[in-house]
């Protein structure tokens, strides 16, 4: 996650520098915050190369979220909205590009019953244990081991 942070701070500063003449420790900080939110929905699921692109885009991309949000002169005095959301929903994006199934083997293929899988659940397959189910009615009776049911 270093590395997301990093690339979004040196970004943020280049393009600070480029289009201000001059970087800010304010930028700086920005910066890595923004690299941090980016970089929070995909942690555990990309190597440390995508996390320096996905920090570099970050730092690209929230910082001209915050030139709109000064040009719509909208009142953000944290710069939440161009930091955490365009953040956030940025990673959320590049997760689906840099989502590595040999970092987290999680994603490899769904399970059985999982959704758009097809199939029942186990659930559905068969009832919890301590309950059972009585055919053609709805009701449900909790099983105590007593004789005679």
């Amino acid at each position: 996650m270093w590395a997301a942070g990093g690339a979004a701070m040196l970004v943020w500063l280049l393009v600070e520098r480029l289009s201000d003449g001059q970087a800010t420790v304010l930028g700086a900080v920005t910066g890595a915050v923004a690299g941090l939110a980016t970089i929070t929905p995909c942690a555990g699921f990309v190597d440390t190369y995508a996390a320096v692109v996905i920090g570099g885009l970050a730092g690209l991309i929230c910082h001209l979220a915050l030139r709109l949000k000064q040009l719509l002169r909208l009142d953000d005095a944290l710069d939440v909205i161009a930091v955490h959301l365009v953040g956030g929903v940025l990673g959320t994006f590049l997760l689906g590009f840099f989502g590595d199934k040999s970092i987290n083997p999680i994603g490899a293929k769904p399970r059985r019953g999982a959704a758009g899988a097809g199939g029942p659940t186990e659930r559905t397959r068969r009832p919890r244990p301590g309950l059972r189910h009585r055919r053609g009615s709805a009701r449900m009776s909790v099983h105590l081991g007593v004789a005679g049911r």
